[in-house]
């Protein structure tokens, strides 16, 4: 059996259901796929326990100290937020318990500000930390097996309201990678076959984060730790008994998406929105091992608001080289800011803005920029609303600039004035800078 036997008086002392179910205060039970937790409750908790005041205190403390203490009633942290009406689960977070709570919990935030109602499945906060007992039974919900328990509920419920699995590993500690505890391994195998979709988070999505320092060639999945010896045989087990651990180790390589790239913040296609930008340039602000000189934000939908968060990064960012924003709802308001910024950034050399909603007021803020600045060498902004005033005034500011060498004007509504306006430039001009529209 997946938990000890348990007798008639044990039962009768436990604070969840026969089934593993949790209780509300009025007695109604709850089960795992409702028991999800949202971004207002963890900025409450980050605060509640001031927690970036205590950046030493990992998961594996935070719950003994705080949570056991603090929560005695028979619900989990995320039940006992939302008693009155249950978070659904659509989001399932994968990660070790080894890393600081607090840095945890603002990663969390940065993928998933921009949507409060979506509950979140992690398991510190979701479960009820009670006796072994308690915990167990939580987990099997009373089945015999790997396959009946808690987190099969849990994928069910991802997949059943299109969501998705976040992998965030510890960004702190790379030395053993997230992929050394077989829980992880687990749950990102069963994640796969059930075809819930798997994201890395930006931040934490190296090699070595998730394989530690022998990197993918050292990941054996079979020998991986489990801090319960009861959940690691039954892990295996379930394992050997229906599959293999070649077809374990085969499935987390081809999904986990690590990037070797060096020096790059990969995040295009998160969804992060202007919220997520605020928590992902506040996180970089304490990065003290990595030099990214690209960052790709490429269809994240974050607006003028997270324009305007980029823009006040750019003065005081030395490092950075490539910034992409495609496809980010931008308007002239965003690109104002980001052209304010290009007057006094000195590193930034490509700045790609396609497929925004940027007009004629955002394309003169970049020519006054283009005016002042000597760094930037491409700038695209094809495939925006930018008329024949914006061309022109784009066509008159590389008169004043000598160091930009591409400027990508395609598919505006630049008009026969702007197109004029845009061939007539001196052929000093074109002969360092290739203009396309």
């Amino acid at each position: 059996a997946l938990i000890p036997l348990l007798t008639w008086g044990t039962m009768q002392d436990l604070k969840v259901s026969p089934t593993g179910k949790q209780y509300t205060s009025d007695m109604r039970e709850v089960g795992p796929d409702k028991w999800g937790i949202g971004p207002r409750e963890l900025v409450h908790l980050i605060e509640h326990y001031e927690l970036d005041k205590r950046p030493q205190i990992t998961v594996y403390d935070f719950v003994p100290k705080y949570v056991k203490r603090d929560y005695q009633e028979g619900r989990g942290v995320a039940l006992s937020y939302n008693e009155e009406k249950p978070m659904q689960v659509k989001t399932m977070i994968s990660h070790a318990w080894a890393e600081p709570i607090s840095t945890f919990l603002r990663d969390v935030l940065i993928v998933t500000a921009e949507r409060p109602d979506d509950g979140m499945f992690i398991c510190f906060l979701a479960l009820y930390q009670g006796t072994w007992d308690e915990i167990n039974l939580q987990v099997s919900l009373g089945g015999t097996t790997m396959h009946d328990g808690s987190f099969s509920q849990v994928l069910s419920s991802v997949m059943r309201n299109e969501g998705a699995m976040w992998v965030i590993s510890n960004q702190n500690d790379c030395k053993s990678g997230l992929y050394a505890r077989l829980w992880c391994t687990w749950e990102v195998y069963c994640a796969m076959k059930d075809g819930v979709p798997i994201k890395m988070h930006p931040l934490a999505s190296s090699e070595k984060h998730l394989f530690g320092e022998g990197g993918v060639e050292s990941f054996e999945p079979e020998k991986g730790s489990c801090g319960s010896p009861g959940d690691m045989a039954k892990i295996k087990t379930a394992v050997e008994s229906g599959s293999s651990w070649a077809d374990v180790r085969y499935t987390v390589l081809w999904n986990s998406n690590w990037t070797t790239k060096v020096g790059r913040l990969e995040a295009a296609g998160y969804n992060l929105g202007p919220k997520g930008i605020v928590h992902l340039m506040e996180a970089m602000k304490t990065e003290t091992d990595s030099v990214r000189t690209v960052w790709d934000l490429a269809r994240n939908g974050i607006g003028d608001g997270g324009a305007k968060t980029l823009a006040e990064c750019l003065p005081v960012n030395k490092t950075l080289v490539q910034l992409i924003v495609l496809a980010n709802d931008i308007g002239d308001k965003g690109a104002e800011a980001l052209a304010s910024a290009l007057k006094v950034n000195n590193g930034l050399e490509t700045l790609e803005l396609r497929f925004n909603m940027i007009g004629d007021a955002g394309a003169q803020a970049f020519a006054d920029a283009l005016k002042k600045n000597r760094t930037l060498k491409a700038l695209n902004l094809a495939t925006n609303g930018i008329g024949s005033e914006g061309a022109k005034a784009l066509a008159n500011a590389l008169s004043e600039n000598d160091t930009l060498e591409s400027l990508y004007l395609n598919n505006n509504k630049l008009g026969d004035e702007g197109v004029e306006a845009l061939e007539s430039v001196s052929d000093s001009v074109k002969s360092r800078c290739c203009i396309y529209w």
